[in-house]
């Protein structure tokens, strides 16, 4: 065991030695390097002491039977991420949102869990964790997707980590239509700034077409076809999704127009390969990879509106307003890619003003006037 000041170059070339004080040693077999995090030589002293003692507390709580477990009961979650990611990675490369999902969910499991070593995720240790996040609001199927990627991260089924620890409770319905209403203030939200423009388009799209945000992020100017007035879906998450087309009538085909002549008044023509909606921050730059997400830009508009929603509740509103209109079930499913009734019911919902206009429609003293729906607004891109 021992406590030493590393040396690095700085940014001239010059040989420096670190302000911070770092400790080594050896344990189960593996050398244990990490900064103490502190100028004090004491209290690196203390800290290198503090961590053996994790190391051997960790061992103490299982009777490991091979070399290879007992390094892996030492080794910290932030290994097994890393590790873990990079295999996901390459497994799934043609499925970049898969690979978004993954790291989003153990982003979090790191930074609350990352410096802790594999034999310390206790039952106890991981009710914790889930006492803090649903404190924080998260719901119970981001709680237990965020647990099942670091099950996989680890390589060891849930039962077997934490046989007490059962799973969160997750609702079944948990999206909604938005009102009328609900649409108009998000419309203006949009509308009242500039740099919102390329979000708006997302949004304005989604709530026209009934499409997954990654449908659309993930998309290149291929898929739109002009001509026929079509645009075909690429990789989808369900396969009776992937591949189907969507009419670009009236105001959807409207909005595709206008957004394409702001796109090439920045890039130039668009090209087949590049991607609808680029990547990049603040502003998209980058036509050769798509948008990863428009979250931060969601956030704002919603705030703004002062609308509680999820952005996968365009799709929820988009479906609805098929439904309420009348339109077959069958090409509800071809336009939004749904495999089965149960999933088409599941985001059919009438919303109050429908649902009123049908109690009227009983009525036998009063006539009900035909409810217009809220399209005047979609197309436009400013």
């Amino acid at each position: 065991m021992r406590i030493f000041k590393p040396k690095f170059k700085n940014a001239v070339g010059e040989l420096v030695e670190s302000p911070n004080w770092h400790f080594e040693f050896e344990f189960a077999g593996q050398r244990v390097s990490e900064s103490a995090r502190t100028a004090s030589k004491e209290l690196a002293e203390k800290a290198m002491r503090k961590r053996h003692r994790e190391l051997e507390e960790a061992r103490a709580l299982g009777a490991p039977l091979t070399r290879e477990d007992q390094r892996d009961r030492v080794r910290r979650v932030s290994d097994f991420v890393a590790a873990y990611l990079v295999r996901f990675e390459q497994d799934h490369a043609s499925r970049p949102n898969s690979i978004t999902y993954e790291r989003n969910r153990l982003k979090t499991i790191v930074r609350h869990l990352g410096t802790r070593i594999r034999g310390q995720l206790t039952d106890a240790v991981m009710r914790g964790y889930v006492t803090r996040r649903v404190d924080a609001g998260v719901s119970g199927s981001t709680i237990n997707g965020e647990l099942a990627a670091l099950c996989r991260a680890l390589g060891t089924p849930w039962k077997a980590l934490w046989p007490k620890l059962p799973r969160r409770e997750e609702r079944e319905d948990v999206g909604r239509a938005l009102e009328p209403e609900e649409i108009t203030r998000l419309l203006a939200a949009i509308d009242a700034k500039p740099r919102r423009k390329w979000a708006g388009f997302v949004i304005r799209t989604l709530l026209q077409t009934g499409m997954r945000s990654g449908e659309l992020l993930n998309a290149r100017w291929r898929q739109v076809d002009f001509n026929h007035e079509v645009f075909t879906v690429g990789r989808a998450k369900t396969k009776a999704g992937t591949g189907r087309q969507i009419p670009l009538s009236g105001s959807l085909r409207d909005l595709f127009t206008n957004y394409r002549a702001m796109y090439e008044k920045r890039f130039g023509p668009a090209r087949a390969e590049w991607f609808i909606v680029p990547a990049g921050k603040p502003q998209p730059h980058d036509v050769t990879r798509p948008c990863q997400s428009i979250e931060s830009s969601w956030r704002e508009i919603r705030k703004d509106a002062g609308v509680a929603c999820r952005l996968h509740d365009c799709r929820h509103t988009a479906i609805s307003i098929m439904g309420e209109a009348g339109v077959p079930d069958a090409v509800i499913k071809a336009i939004a890619g749904h495999v089965s009734q149960a999933m088409l019911e599941r985001y059919s919902h009438a919303r109050r003003e429908a649902k009123r206009a049908a109690v009227e429609a009983m009525s036998l003293t009063k006539a009900v006037p035909k409810e217009v729906p809220i399209v005047a607004r979609l197309a436009v891109v400013k």
